[in-house]
């Protein structure tokens, strides 16, 4: 379970492989990871491997799912980013038990990826892999775009999802409830990196209703909190 005093934070790629954003990242890595904060931030171990992949063939059908019709980084500058932040951002590699854990979600994973034409690139497969079980194991992922979200959904999780609008009700709402309060503080601070952010784990259960929560577990549905800033 996730200790709400420690908030690890998983990077997707699209914030760093895109041109416009990667400086900004890493800006914010750098003030939120810094001192007595107590974020620490990862990236998905397999996205080290696209990269290296991309530099010796020069081929990006991987990294192209993360642009979303932005101008590419420079992957040798990005590795070299990586590597002199690494005392505050590290790479995630699930555990083995977390591994057969999600199994199923692999599996459901790859068959949608194949479906949509897009395993050619199977360490793409991986990455977005690492990228879901560090969100229910974790709790935060920020993005640039909901594309790695929405395959989550495609392989069967269920998304409850918040609008900016429904973002603001909620900080007037939780100032009286510690935990929901640090959640939602939480929240805010990331918005620096994008406004796209996802949780799982404890912060998703305390943001949502109790009779929600229970249903879904009944069910035997896995599930995360997504604030999407174009949803109204």
């Amino acid at each position: 379970m996730e200790n709400l005093h420690t908030t690890n934070v998983m990077i997707d790629p699209s914030l760093m492989l895109a041109k416009n954003s990667i400086a900004n990242t890493f800006d914010q890595i750098r003030q939120l990871g810094k001192g007595k904060n107590h974020f620490r931030f990862y990236y998905p171990s397999s996205l080290r491997k696209l990269l290296g992949r991309y530099e010796l063939e020069k081929e990006s059908p991987g990294i192209d799912f993360f642009l979303k019709n932005a101008y590419p980084s420079n992957p040798a500058q990005l590795l070299k980013l990586m590597d002199t932040h690494s005392p505050i951002f590290q790479p995630f590699e699930p555990k083995t038990e977390y591994r057969k854990k999600w199994a199923e979600i692999y599996r459901d994973l790859t068959e949608e990826l194949d479906y949509r034409g897009e395993l050619h690139a199977e360490l793409l497969r991986d990455v977005l892999f690492e990228e879901f079980v560090f969100l229910q194991e974790e709790s935060y992922v920020v993005s640039r775009i909901g594309k790695s979200f929405n395959r989550f959904i495609n392989a069967g999780a269920v998304c409850v999802q918040f609008s900016s609008r429904t973002f603001d009700k909620l900080v007037r709402m939780t100032l009286r409830d510690t935990k929901q309060a640090e959640v939602i503080g939480n929240v805010d601070r990331l918005r620096a990196f994008a406004k796209l952010i996802a949780m799982g784990g404890v912060p998703a259960t305390i943001l949502i209703p109790y009779t929600i929560v229970g249903i879904l577990v009944a069910a035997g549905l896995v599930y995360f909190v997504r604030f999407d800033p174009e949803t109204t």
